[in-house]
């Protein structure tokens, strides 16, 4: 209850009812005109659902979406620049938690990232 969680992923459709007033707003790193994205919704839903559905944590609240990543048929990909500006907008949005599910090889520049924002996060 009252806590903030970011979504970095891959967009989420803020009209889907089972995240009926918890998403605050969207925020898209990659500056593309893509819709929303079925992995990002679905991660979302998994935190926040409370209509049909009941997720882990039904009344937090997302602290925008910071897309990061574009979502299809042949796979999400991005860039750490892309993710950081996510990891920044999370931060500079009370984040208190931040949920990023994907993967990739160890990457130096989102370690240091993410050290820094749980210090801004923390403060």
């Amino acid at each position: 209850m009252n806590v903030t969680i970011a979504v970095i992923d891959s967009g989420v459709d803020v009209k889907h009812p089972e995240l009926a007033n918890s998403v605050a707003d969207s925020f898209d790193a990659l500056g593309s005109k893509e819709g929303p994205h079925v992995h990002g919704t679905g991660i979302a839903g998994a935190i926040v659902a409370h209509a049909r559905l009941m997720g882990s944590a039904p009344e937090a609240r997302i602290a925008g979406d910071p897309r990061i990543r574009r979502g299809d048929r042949s796979g999400a990909e991005s860039t750490s620049y892309v993710i950081l500006k996510g990891l920044d907008y999370a931060a500079e949005h009370g984040a208190q938690i931040i949920n990023m599910s994907f993967a990739g090889p160890k990457d130096p520049l989102i370690e240091r990232g993410d050290r820094r924002d749980r210090r801004a996060v923390a403060s």
